[in-house]
């Protein structure tokens, strides 16, 4: 199914999936209320002057998600690195102790979130294929580490939070500002044409977990994200100009 929502000022979120069962509808609502409140809790970063929080990757990235998580729950029970226990060895069945990202409460189901990090440049993004390999290597990590959860009667999600960047070496800040204003062009197509390359993501998800799974996109385009530039010169006295058009939040329910 495909839903998407306009935050006003905060942005865009557009979500496709592949969910079935009885849960379908209120884990769709709470995805899509997940990056909403994202969207809602990092442009005030933004707009007052501070570095977007998933810069750093998860050091800074995951207070902010875990605000989001716990505004679209409905219980607000929202827990990080929650002690489980896992099966390492499923023949055998022997057992050791880890720990999950997220365990919400939600609609009186539990739902068990692993979460991990990659960036995508937008070439890489729409050359396509430069982005399988590590997707992948996240797509398999986290599903292991889901898989070996030995708790019943839960949903278990792994979710690739993966930003997107421009990056174009100038002459100068006007330059970038420039750059960045004829991006959007191109970043307009590639929005209206989503579907093809989003294919591509799917494909990678379907080839790391097998039938297995529900899997799901999330986008959230940023607003006005040629404002929130970055720029610095490098040891060749050239502007490296970078920014941030979107972020994906890739993933699947794995049965």
């Amino acid at each position: 199914m495909e839903k998407d929502r306009n935050l006003g000022k905060n942005g865009y979120v557009w979500l496709y999936d592949e969910f079935d069962g009885e849960f379908s509808k209120n884990l769709r609502e709470f995805l899509l209320d997940t990056v909403s409140n994202f969207a809602k809790e990092t442009m005030p970063y933004l707009r007052n002057g501070y570095d977007y929080p998933f810069v750093y990757k998860e050091m800074v990235l995951s207070p902010v998600f875990f605000m989001s998580l716990k505004q679209s729950s409905d219980t607000s029970i929202v827990l990080a690195e929650y002690p489980i226990e896992r099966i390492k060895n499923k023949r055998k069945k022997i057992k050791g102790h880890g720990r999950v990202d997220y365990l919400i409460l939600h609609k009186d189901m539990e739902i068990l979130i692993e979460a991990k990090f990659v960036w995508i440049s937008y070439k890489a993004l729409v050359d396509k294929e430069n982005i399988r390999e590590e997707l992948k290597r996240k797509i398999k990590e986290a599903s292991n580490q889901v898989k070996s959860i030995n708790w019943d009667d839960t949903i278990k999600i792994i979710m690739i939070i993966a930003p997107v960047y421009v990056r174009k070496s100038l002459n100068s800040e006007e330059e970038c500002k420039n750059y960045l204003k004829n991006f959007q062009i191109d970043y307009d197509y590639f929005n209206i044409n989503k579907k093809d390359y989003f294919g591509n993501i799917f494909q990678t998800l379907s080839e790391s977990l097998g039938n297995y799974s529900q899997p799901f996109i999330l986008r959230w385009d940023i607003p006005a994200f040629k404002d929130y530039y970055y720029y610095w010169e490098d040891k060749n006295n050239k502007i490296q100009c970078r920014a941030y058009p979107s972020i994906f939040f890739i993933g699947a329910v794995l049965k």
